[in-house]
């Protein structure tokens, strides 16, 4: 902002940083034609009882203001707007947004019909109020897209980020994002060049558990084989046959057969990252992240097969 002084042997200006959050942030989306639409989501502020949810509020508060989320007819704010909002404010990483689109994409049935079951504001609940359901289906076909190529593990974790290593615990805001985008599965998501996102180890999957599933993988395959795995590991997760407790088995099985998961290692891997403080098993986003890391790996020796034996049937693992 220019500050213009006229005391003083002569008229004179200075630059002096916009001292207000809220006016500082208005001031930067103006230069991105989002002015308008900032004046739009303020207007609807009258409507809503809690000052501390208000568009001004959210931005002083740096929270996710709930204005730029779809409700009922309202499709949410537009794309450059919740871009801009999520990546300058909140320090959200442009890759998310693309992950989360991607996902959206992947989710949104073909059927017209269904896809107005999934378009709702509350197609995945809130934190009180869960659907469960959806949030079951909208894992398993992150599973899906990992095994087929459409999602990475790093794709995961950047809509999901891990909130808590001990136990470990993702962020849900990822539902959030991901219902954003499930109406705005065709549009172009600008990327602003925002320097400041949080991007760090807590969108990278814990290279413990990478090391953990590509030891059972190699052990499990050169034993048993690929068809194997399949049907006995990656469609008993499938099927929801695959126990909890699976994973202790793997890191007994692992400590027969490898270092680094022996006795002194249990507490880090098995205790700090499944069990809360009070002791109790949480260990189902662990168990999750093996799951993921197991597809991804087969995934990849299917590509390596194909890439060595053309004529190899892709849909049988052999």
């Amino acid at each position: 902002m220019w500050l213009f002084s006229n005391s003083g042997t002569g008229p004179g200006c200075e630059i002096m940083q916009i001292p207000d959050a809220a006016v500082r942030f208005i001031w930067d989306a103006a230069r991105y034609g989002l002015d308008a639409e900032i004046a739009s989501l303020a207007m609807a502020d009258k409507f809503i009882k809690n000052p501390d949810n208000r568009l001004l509020s959210s931005i002083r508060n740096k929270t996710d203001y709930l204005g730029l989320y779809p409700r009922k007819k309202y499709d949410g704010a537009s794309v450059k707007m919740f871009t801009f909002y999520q990546t300058h404010l909140l320090g959200v990483p442009h890759k998310t947004l693309v992950a989360s689109q991607k996902l959206a994409e992947g989710l949104l049935p073909d059927s017209e019909k269904e896809q107005k079951a999934w378009i709702k504001s509350d197609v995945f609940g809130d934190a009180k109020n869960p659907n469960t359901k959806n949030r079951n289906i909208l894992k398993s076909k992150i599973v899906e897209m990992v095994e087929d190529g459409r999602l990475s593990l790093d794709d995961y974790l950047y809509i999901f980020p891990v909130e808590s290593l001990f136990p470990l615990r993702v962020s849900l805001r990822g539902f959030d994002m991901t219902q954003y985008f499930l109406r705005h599965i065709d549009d172009e998501i600008p990327n602003y060049e925002y320097e400041q996102s949080i991007e760090d180890k807590y969108m990278k999957m814990k290279p413990e558990i990478l090391k953990a599933a590509h030891l059972y993988f190699n052990d499990y395959v050169e034993n048993l084989g690929m068809a194997r795995f399949r049907k006995e590991v990656l469609d008993e997760f499938r099927r929801g046959t695959k126990h909890v407790y699976w994973i202790k088995n793997v890191m007994c099985d692992l400590s027969e057969r490898h270092e680094g998961f022996g006795p002194d290692d249990w507490d880090s891997f098995w205790h700090d990252l499944c069990h809360d403080e009070y002791g109790n098993f949480v260990g189902y986003e662990l168990l999750f992240q093996m799951r993921l890391a197991l597809a991804d790996l087969y995934r990849k020796k299917i590509q390596e097969n194909i890439t060595i034996n053309p004529e190899i049937n892709q849909t049988r693992g052999n």
